[in-house]
């Protein structure tokens, strides 16, 4: 009895622990993680995304597919048994002679082996792997797809995260200088005009703080629905930096034709038609099948004398199955084939002009935002140096507040514009690895 209440209570602890856990990891997978770098980002939205789950169904799918075809491959065992009563047993009216009997048993093994089928099965067999092959690439362009958006709203995060810290800034610059206006007001240095400039500039800088609040939280709602969050409370890991990689538009060409997803399971859908026309032309030829049975049966129909036996026999043959004339229903079909694999050439040469013409626009955008950043950066400096200078100029009284207020808006504004470039210089790099079905460009360093 001990034992037993030392194995219940041990169990009860056990499954009590499981359920604990359980709840715990549901309550995870609903709460987000309050870090989140970007590969964690990507890594949470792939493992959650509906259509990346399906696109993997379906591999499976194919996979279930291939098994199918395969089997008409291996040969075919059937095993069947029967009883049958009868009224009566049958026998010679007006004799005492009796054959067979009420209770009829039968059993018997069939076995059938497919010789030739015009080559049916094994275009089958092609078209059930170039089947799995479209669902693998399916399933990468989908992945693809969820980098690139994850990419591009993870960074517009950052972007509207560095306008609220430069916007506050700003902000706090014009408190102070409207404090230090008003003290000169006070002690009649400077006009009521200049401290009424002051507090006008500083009201119309505070709602830009507001805005770009809202706009951090729309943003966070935003990506927090991408993720398959409940809720936004989460911070994102990360910086906005600016690293120059390779832009040959030409080698990305190259390279996007050979490694985009959607051309390759273009071209797949072309050997899956071709298939198909195979397997249709195949259905003009005949079929060939070997066959074998073995089978019994109580009473023996074939030996009268042992009625209350069972009789065994077995027989062994071909079958040739040769569907001469159909009305040329096949032929039909084989046209409707190569009309369709004429369709997928022709689907295949027209994605192949919009890759290389998305790849081409990547690549232009790239180039056009790293060259508003470089020229950013230089804006930046020239803002700081003059807005320093301002400064300077304003507490000496050499110069009006407008001035300086001029200065901090400029700076602000370079500021803004520098973020700006930035972010649209990550974006159209996550764009260009897209559109080239790559994770990393040629010569680009890992993050």
């Amino acid at each position: 009895m001990k034992l037993r209440a030392i194995f219940f209570w041990l169990f009860s602890v056990g499954l009590c622990l499981l359920t604990w856990q359980y709840i715990a990891y549901a309550e995870d997978e609903k709460t987000p993680p309050t870090g989140l770098t970007l590969d964690k980002c990507i890594e949470i939205a792939i493992k959650r995304s509906t259509e990346i789950l399906n696109a993997r169904r379906d591999e499976e799918i194919a996979e279930s597919r291939i098994r199918q075809v395969r089997s008409q491959v291996f040969p075919q065992l059937d095993a069947e048994a029967g009883y049958m009563r009868l009224d009566e047993a049958g026998g010679i009216p007006d004799t005492p002679i009796v054959f067979g009997r009420t209770d009829n048993y039968s059993a018997g093994l069939n076995a059938s082996q497919l010789l030739y089928s015009g080559g049916a099965v094994h275009a089958a067999m092609n078209a059930a792997g170039n089947y799995r092959e479209m669902s693998r690439l399916d399933v990468a362009t989908r992945q693809r797809l969820v980098v690139r958006d994850v990419t591009r709203a993870f960074y517009e995060i950052l972007f509207a995260h560095t306008r609220i810290a430069v916007s506050r800034q700003s902000v706090l610059q014009l408190e102070e200088f409207e404090k230090e206006a008003h003290l000169k007001y006070t002690n009649g240095t400077i006009s009521e005009f200049d401290w009424l400039s002051a507090k006008v500039s500083l009201a119309n800088e505070r709602p830009k703080v507001v805005r770009d609040r809202n706009s951090f939280a729309i943003a966070k709602a935003d990506f927090a629905k991408m993720l398959h969050f409940e809720d936004d409370n989460f911070n994102l890991i990360g910086k906005m930096e600016f690293k120059p990689v390779r832009n040959v538009t030409e080698e990305l060409l190259v390279l996007g034709m050979e490694r985009r997803p959607e051309l390759l399971a273009s071209a797949t859908r072309i050997e899956l038609s071709e298939n198909d026309m195979q397997i249709t032309r195949a259905k003009l030829l005949p079929e060939l099948r070997a066959r074998a049975t073995y089978e019994g049966k109580n009473p023996d129909q074939q030996n009268m004398s042992a009625a209350d036996n069972w009789g065994w026999h077995w027989n062994a043959g071909f079958d040739l199955t040769w569907n001469v004339l159909d009305g040329g229903l096949r032929r039909a079909q084989l046209m409707e084939k190569t009309l369709t694999r004429d369709k997928a050439k022709a689907d295949y040469s027209e994605l192949g002009r919009q890759v290389r013409l998305e790849i081409k626009r990547a690549s232009l955008l790239l180039r056009h935002a790293r060259e508003i950043v470089e020229s950013s950066g230089q804006t930046v400096d020239l803002a700081q140096k003059a807005y320093d200078i301002a400064e300077v100029r304003y507490t000496k009284g050499l110069s009006t507040y407008l001035e300086f207020t001029d200065s901090n808006l400029a700076l602000s504004q370079a500021k803004m514009n520098q973020a700006l470039a930035i972010t649209r210089y990550l974006q159209a790099l996550a764009d260009l690895r897209f559109a080239c079905g790559v994770e990393r460009l040629p010569g680009e360093e890992q993050e």
